[in-house]
């Protein structure tokens, strides 16, 4: 358990780590569907004892944003548990980097959460704002007997499907894989994955670098994306658990 646990840092360190420098980080998680006007992650109301985090609110961007996207902005409403998780892991990582926290609702089918993301993309393009993409990527929560939602059918090859799409640059067959079904895996991430897909099918971005990871029973996907004109540079790995998905370098060719 501590060494996947170790993997699953290792991977989202990497990944995060790697990101160049932008005018803001989106962030994106499950919720009611709009713009966060502050970044305070603060872990008490899960039970956990720590230090809120807050890191500062591109609000020029976000102004910007709502403008163009006509998404809606909440003020003064605290972050939901991915958005809380996200803000932590990059504000640990890449420190004191503006963000934009945006919530994503679980009903509205792929369409809708793609044309979610590729509108945030053009609205970026329009004022001519930089910004990366940090997208929860939480699959299912019911792999086995000791995962949260106990035992779902189905449910690693729910996860296996979601890995191989992102393995062979099918981001447009995510859409087979929610909202029900992934309501019935209880895999919360995917409409984030779904909104980062259609704002990486808009920039033309692809998949240079996929690991999967389920320490806890619940499977996690850790993806790096870049523009399609980049060096393929980095290992393309499926990482191993108890799913049985297996490992493989990533090949050119494919």
């Amino acid at each position: 358990m501590r060494e996947a646990v170790a993997n699953l840092r290792h991977a989202i360190e990497e990944a995060v780590g790697g990101l160049p420098p932008t005018d803001a980080v989106l962030l994106v998680g499950a919720g009611a569907g709009g713009f966060h006007d502050h970044a305070a992650a603060d872990l008490r109301p899960l039970g956990v004892h720590a230090p809120v985090l807050e890191l500062p609110v591109a609000t020029p961007v976000i102004e910007d944003l709502t403008r163009l996207t006509q998404y809606p902005r909440f003020r003064g409403e605290p972050l939901g548990v991915e958005l809380t998780i996200l803000t932590r892991i990059v504000g640990r990582i890449l420190g004191q980097v503006p963000v934009v926290p945006v919530s994503v609702p679980r009903g509205p089918e792929a369409d809708v959460l793609r044309a979610v993301g590729a509108s945030l993309h053009e609205a970026l393009e329009d004022v001519d704002a930089t910004a990366t993409v940090v997208a929860a990527g939480d699959l299912s929560a019911g792999l086995h007997d000791r995962s949260p939602a106990y035992l779902i059918e189905g449910a690693a090859a729910y996860d296996a499907a979601i890995v191989q799409a992102l393995e062979h640059d099918d981001l447009g067959s995510l859409a087979r894989y929610g909202p029900d079904e992934a309501e019935r895996v209880r895999a919360r991430g995917w409409p984030s994955i779904v909104v980062a897909a259609g704002a990486a099918a808009a920039a033309r971005l692809r998949p240079v670098e996929v690991s999967y990871h389920a320490p806890c029973g619940v499977g996690g996907l850790v993806a790096h994306l870049v523009g399609r004109d980049a060096p393929l540079t980095r290992r393309y790995e499926i990482a191993g658990g108890r799913t049985g998905v297996l490992e493989k370098p990533y090949r050119p060719d494919q």
